[in-house]
């Protein structure tokens, strides 16, 4: 049994040592961009509605739009959220799921999974939500 008082995560000596450089940024949205990166699609639940989440973690940056944006860190990840209860998300999600499907030939149920990973070259733009945040939006992607 675990002793509550043992802390898990960075202890505070390191912690006291560091420099703000070496803290992970929160998920920063990379420049748009062309990057080859790893894809994960898992199932979870939003608020009561179930959705897929697409996360992309960053091998390289091939080409950023503009080159005096700030380059996304070492292992960035980004990640899109596709609900069930709307038809444009699935719509987007089926452009992702088409694609592995005409290279793999898996289908969704094959796709989807803690434990696949695929490699693919995507193109991130950025979209502007109705109250001005801006999200991921991948316009184009080929498998590696």
């Amino acid at each position: 049994m675990a002793d509550n008082n043992e802390s898990t995560g960075i202890s505070l000596e390191a912690l006291m040592s560091m420099t703000l450089g070496e803290l992970p940024e929160l998920n920063a949205l990379p420049p748009e961009g062309t990057y080859s990166c790893k894809l994960k699609l898992t199932t979870k639940k939003i608020n009561g509605v179930n959705s897929i989440e697409a996360e992309y973690k960053i091998v390289e940056c091939i080409e950023q739009d503009n080159p005096e944006a700030k380059p996304p860190g070492k292992d960035a990840k980004f990640s899109e959220l596709f609900k069930t209860d709307n038809e444009i998300a699935l719509g987007r999600f089926r452009k992702i799921a088409e694609t592995i499907k005409d290279a793999c030939g898996d289908d969704i149920p094959q796709i989807i999974g803690e434990n696949k990973a695929y490699e693919v070259l995507i193109k991130l733009k950025h979209r502007k939500s109705k109250d001005g945040d801006m999200y991921p939006n991948v316009t184009k992607m080929d498998l590696i």
